[in-house]
Formats: structure tokens, C-alpha cells, sequence
């Protein structure tokens, strides 16, 4: 059978995650990243990224090293000081595990560093790499497509329906002027999910990394051109989510 999606299941879908409560992060420019970009310069795309990372090698060779992210690709090189590592030959990788086999030239020493530079798919992430704060959603609406409408998200133009469902939800998240001052913003991510630290008073609006028990779940992610944050200067984002 091939059962196609009606009008009214994207809608049922839309009010479903409608009863979400939605954060957007922003964050930092991760650690490991090759070749950073910097303010005025297009970001990479989100999808595929290459890092370079240090690793320490384990106690013994059947000790696995784990990758600091999900989701990897592929093993461009790995090295230590000038000796160069072959993948099947010197060491193996099962999802962003690598374990280290006896051969020639030897295996890194045990609990010495080592170098991989790796190509990861960034949709499997699950957290910004360098968070450094969070917002819940200032204004929440069904949204619907409309030449004329005030609202400009994915290259079209929106109006809100106060309300009625529809299958498209409207998201906006207002950062105060004091929120993450004097930090440059590189990424932006949209949680579900997240909870409050004990003793942080329900309805805080904006939330420090201390201040989150749990992160919830990654729904959205992006790379932005760089920006800076300014006291005295609100930046807005308007999210429109399809479905």
C-alpha cells in the first residue's frame, strides 16, 4: 500500500506539535571546527561538517576512543605528531568509535593524544555544541500562506490565523537586550522538550546552560552568518515550521 498524506492529516500533525513548548538556543562557534567562519562570511552548510579533534587513546587496544559527535561519515586522517594511520590496516571505526589493532606503524601509547580529522552528518546532533542560552517562544500561531501577509519565513509571506489550525505553526522568540552581551552568535536551535533546573522559577523566559535539566530534543538547527550581541539592541527570530 502507499497511503498519501490529506490536507487534514498535516493539520492533525501541525495541532500535535502545536502543544509543544518550543526554545530556541543560540551558540557559540563550536570547538573543532576546522575552519571557522567569521562575521560577513557564509556559514557552512549544517548537514556535513569536518572537524579536527584530539583524542586520547585508551588504557589498551581493546578499549574503544569515542568521537565527540554522532553521526560520522567518514575518517579523513588520523595522526600522531608525523605518523599517519590507515583505516582497515592500523585501526577500525564502527559508527564514531575507533578501535586500534595491532600492526605497523604501532598504535598511539595508551592515554596519549592523537589527531582525526572527520567528516560528521550534523543532523544526528543533538545539543549546540557551545550553548549560551535559550529562549521559550515569545509569540505561538497557526500560520497561513499569503502574498500579502505581514510575515516573511522561508521565502514566502505568512499571515496568522489567531488561532485556527492550520498545517504550518508560527514561532517567535524575542531576546532581551542583555541576553549573551558581548558573545558572537554563530548557531540557533529549536528545542521541545526542555526542562528547568530545580530552583529556577516556572516562567522564566530566558534560560542560562546552568539553568536546564534536561535539553529536551534537537528539532531544528542552523548555522547563521555571525552576529554580535550588543546591550541596549533585541534580536528577534521568526520561525515558520510546515508540516
Amino acid at each position: 500500500m502507499a497511503l498519501g498524506m490529506t490536507d487534514e492529516g498535516h493539520i492533525i500533525h501541525a495541532i500535535s506539535m502545536f502543544e509543544q513548548t518550543f526554545w530556541l538556543a543560540w551558540g557559540n562557534l563550536p570547538n573543532g571546527y576546522p575552519t571557522p567562519w567569521t562575521v560577513g562570511e557564509t556559514p557552512p552548510v549544517f548537514d556535513l561538517l569536518t572537524v579536527t579533534e584530539t583524542v586520547t587513546r585508551g588504557a589498551s587496544l581493546g578499549v574503544q576512543d569515542t568521537l565527540a559527535n554522532s553521526g560520522v561519515v567518514g575518517i579523513i586522517a588520523i595522526s600522531q605528531g608525523a605518523t599517519l594511520y590507515t583505516q582497515g590496516v592500523n585501526f577500525t571505526v564502527t559508527g564514531n568509535q575507533i578501535t586500534w589493532v595491532a600492526s605497523s606503524p604501532s598504535p598511539p601509547a595508551a592515554t596519549t593524544t592523537y589527531t582525526v580529522i572527520y567528516q560528521y552528518d550534523s543532523t544526528a546532533i543533538t545539543t549546540l555544541l557551545s550553548e549560551l542560552g535559550r529562549r521559550v517562544t515569545t509569540i505561538q500561531d497557526y500560520a497561513v500562506l499569503n502574498p500579502l501577509g505581514p510575515i516573511e519565513c522561508n521565502g514566502q509571506n505568512w499571515s496568522l490565523t489567531g488561532g485556527v489550525p492550520s498545517n504550518a505553526i508560527y514561532l517567535n522568540f524575542s531576546f532581551d537586550s542583555s541576553d549573551a552581551v558581548g558573545n558572537i552568535i554563530y548557531q540557533i536551535g529549536l528545542f521541545v522538550g526542555t526542562t528547568l533546573a530545580d530552583g529556577v522559577p516556572l516562567g522564566t523566559q530566558y534560560l542560562l546552560p546552568a539553568q536546564v535539566a534536561t535539553s529536551g530534543d534537537l528539532y531544528m538547527f542552523e548555522n547563521l552568518e555571525p552576529f554580535s550581541r550588543f546591550a541596549g539592541k533585541r534580536e528577534v527570530f521568526e520561525i515558520v515550521v510546515q508540516y
